[in-house]
């Protein structure tokens, strides 16, 4: 995730077309590489026969708390300041949530039990 957050996070602050879109590209590589092994994760804390609505669910809330606000806000953002570049940079720091807290759920995940102990 680290991969894709660092160098995104230099977008707002460039000018020229190619060298954004040279840093989007990473970030949309490596963030499209994380979403299966994430998605699995996910899948596999939720019971077998609760999978299918596990996953359905997943993606609603995914598209609604994810994707639809986005443009919305970055609308709103610009608006509000007259500022062009106000709205890529809530939309591009906001996704270094993701990778703060996929740190925090590893550093509070609980000790695994040995399945081999009596």
């Amino acid at each position: 995730s680290l991969l894709g957050t660092m160098p995104a996070l230099l977008i707002p602050f460039q000018q020229s077309f190619w060298v954004v879109s040279g840093l989007l590209w990473n970030l949309l590589f490596f963030g499209g590489g994380l979403v299966p092994g994430l998605t699995g994760l996910i899948m596999s804390s939720v019971p077998e026969g609760l999978r299918p609505f596990g996953n359905s669910k997943a993606e609603i809330i995914k598209n609604l708390l994810g994707y639809f606000p986005a443009p919305f806000l970055y609308g709103v953002l610009v608006a509000a300041t007259d500022n062009q570049r106000a709205g890529i940079f809530l939309i591009i720091y906001a996704g270094t949530l993701a990778p703060a807290l996929l740190a925090l759920g590893w550093f509070l995940e609980p000790p695994a039990q040995d399945s081999y102990s009596s």
